[in-house]
């Protein structure tokens, strides 16, 4: 559940974009589904949900009404950067 709302999370190798170039994850908050490369080690994988998940709670918050790619981008970014090693800390 992300703020009340059931999410799918699927793991999928064939995971690119528009242009072919071979992606980590996609989030896609309409369909409140998050997609993660499952050819990555899993410590990529953890951290790469973790970069979706702040995609979707920003998507599903409305703030990325007010933001353009980049500034959502580096947001994320921030995020995953400053609660990745705090949860990867936690767990060992």
């Amino acid at each position: 559940m992300v703020m009340g709302n059931p999410i799918k999370i699927i793991e999928t190798k064939d995971l690119t974009d528009d242009d072919g170039s071979c992606l980590h994850g996609l989030c896609k908050p309409d369909e409140l589904t998050i997609y993660i490369n499952s050819t990555y080690p899993q410590g990529q994988r953890w951290r790469t949900l973790l970069h979706e998940l702040a995609h979707l709670i920003i998507g599903l918050s409305g703030l990325s009404e007010f933001l353009d790619a980049p500034q959502e981008e580096a947001i994320v970014i921030a995020l995953e950067n400053g609660l990745y090693p705090l949860i990867v800390d936690v767990n060992n």
